[in-house]
């Protein structure tokens, strides 16, 4: 939607005139008075007044300096007769945007409101692209051979403008990941990141292509995009899946032409981002159930990593708690370190929520104090303290024979049930030399 420009005078003729100087290209509002003018600003959204100096019953600045006081981020034109140089100089002390000679207003008053419309949107856009660049994340890859190989084939190709699309289970740090390749790509933009499962498709619309000022009941505000912040960067889609069919149409135009339009607005907008996306979903499947367009999927699967579940890399767990419990004792100025009982827990658990659960479950027991607070406690990496690898072996044997016993020694029916690969199991069988059929 176009800004909406107040225009305050008391005389009709030169409100006139001043609508036909702006022309078509913004909408106008109008007030006669001071009282007017303060009414129509608290009942209307407005981008700027166009004031008359000389109102009745106002001394000077007096209108000028309530509206600063009242709207101190509404830019505000003041117009007054040719020569008033001192007053001009007053009213930018007070916070005028511009000064303008009425005799000049048909040559200046639309070049300095679209001086200062431009400049508006140029600042709301620095500010968020800021923020959206000051983010901070952190990335944590364990010494781990299925780690190593997803993470190594992300930054592989990372310096491409290939699409990827991350697959896992829930909570198995597909997010992380897709940080990991923003980093590793160079791009100067920043990682711009849209949740597709927390906001109905209206929303999530408005979230991605952003509006202008509005475009439907409550948009009071003009608002930048997630795709026009990740412009230069990468815009990493989570639970993709979850995306309407119409918002996946109106995004594959926005790979396809590189430009998009705001929800309300007419300027085409160019943009160039990586995309990421990523889901616990399987594609294939909303696919043949007309949920998930083909040619989205083939545009967006460019490159496909898929991160393992916990439970197939229980080596990995006791890294995975060396390295939160590190981050907890350093925010909070503590010492806890893990003890092998606590461990041991933590190992015969299988984690469903992945790596999501066990840092919330670890976040709990810290706070609960179930940790040695004794400093001889594990403290060293894991990877190097021998009695927390030889804990580690000793507890994933032990529930790997009762799970076989269970199953008369079937590798098929006790893979199923711990929810692992049979070929994960069987390796594992033999790395402990376990009978099993």
């Amino acid at each position: 939607m176009n800004p909406t420009v107040l225009i305050v005078d008391d005389k009709e003729a030169a409100r006139v005139l001043a609508k036909d100087y702006i022309g078509n290209t913004w909408s106008h509002l109008e007030a006669d008075s001071s009282a007017s003018c303060l009414a129509t600003l608290r009942s209307h959204a407005v981008d700027a007044v166009v004031l008359d100096l000389n109102i009745p019953g106002v001394k000077d600045f007096g209108l000028l300096t309530t509206v600063r006081q009242k709207y101190p981020s509404l830019p505000v034109l003041m117009l007054t007769s040719f020569g008033d140089f001192q007053k001009a100089v007053q009213a930018t002390k007070l916070g005028a945007s511009d000064f303008i000679p009425k005799e000049q207003a048909e040559l200046l008053l639309k070049p300095s409101l679209d001086r200062i419309f431009k400049s508006r949107q140029d600042s709301d856009l620095s500010d968020a692209y800021k923020d959206a660049l000051n983010v901070k994340y952190e990335t944590f890859i364990p010494d781990h051979p299925l780690y190593s190989a997803v993470y190594a084939e992300g930054e592989r190709l990372a310096k491409s403008d290939l699409s990827y699309l991350l697959l896992g289970e829930t909570g198995t740090g597909k997010d992380v990941l897709a940080q990991h390749v923003h980093r590793c790509s160079g791009r100067s933009g920043a990682f711009v990141r849209v949740d597709c499962g927390e906001l109905d498709a209206h929303f999530l619309r408005s979230e991605l292509f952003g509006h202008e000022k509005g475009a439907y009941t409550g948009a009071d505000l003009s608002r930048i995009g997630k795709i026009e912040l990740a412009n230069r960067g990468t815009l990493f889609l989570d639970e993709i899946g979850n995306m309407s069919l119409d918002i996946q149409s109106k995004f594959l135009t926005v790979l396809e032409k590189k430009s998009f339009q705001r929800l309300g607005g007419n300027d085409a907008i160019s943009v160039e981002f990586r995309v990421i996306a990523a889901t616990n979903m399987d594609l294939k499947k909303a696919i043949a159930a007309g949920k998930f367009r083909e040619d989205l999927y083939y545009r967006l699967n460019e490159i496909e990593l898929v991160l393992p579940p916990l439970r197939e890399t229980p080596e990995a767990i006791p890294q995975f708690i060396q390295h939160f419990l590190s981050a907890l004792n350093k925010t909070h100025h503590s010492q806890f370190n893990l003890d092998l009982m606590t461990l041991g827990k933590y190992l015969s658990h299988l984690w469903p929520g992945n790596i999501r659960e066990l840092k919330a479950h670890l976040k709990r027991d810290f706070f609960r104090s179930q940790f040695s607070s004794d400093p001889t406690g594990i403290a060293s990496p894991p990877e190097t303290n021998p009695n927390m690898t030889s804990a580690i072996q000793v507890i994933e044997k032990m529930n790997i024979e009762q799970m076989l016993k269970a199953h008369d020694g079937n590798v098929s029916q006790a893979a199923k049930a711990m929810n692992l690969k049979r070929q994960t199991l069987a390796y594992k069988v033999k790395k402990f030399g376990l009978e099993a059929i």
